[in-house]
């Protein structure tokens, strides 16, 4: 994900071509706080299917390529 997607940094007026209107930033606050709800209860989806033993990682594209995926297939080596 890209980090502005992770952290929602908007103070100004941003249009947000997915959600098809301009946005205010005197309701960003507001905005923020669904936002980052929302992003987190589907994070946390992700990381229960875990559990049924599915792979996934969190990448933010602020980290190169190559460090993310050696973490990854490093971990994945450790899988007994």
């Amino acid at each position: 994900m890209d980090n502005a997607e992770l952290t929602f940094p908007f103070n100004s007026l941003t249009e947000f071509t997915d959600w098809k209107r301009v946005k205010r930033p005197w309701s960003r606050r507001r905005r923020s706080a669904v936002y980052m709800a929302e992003l987190a209860a589907i994070l946390t989806a992700y990381e229960r299917a875990v559990r049924i033993r599915a792979d996934y990682k969190l990448f933010s594209t602020s980290r190169p390529l190559d460090l993310a995926l050696s973490e990854y297939l490093y971990r994945r080596s450790q899988i007994v």
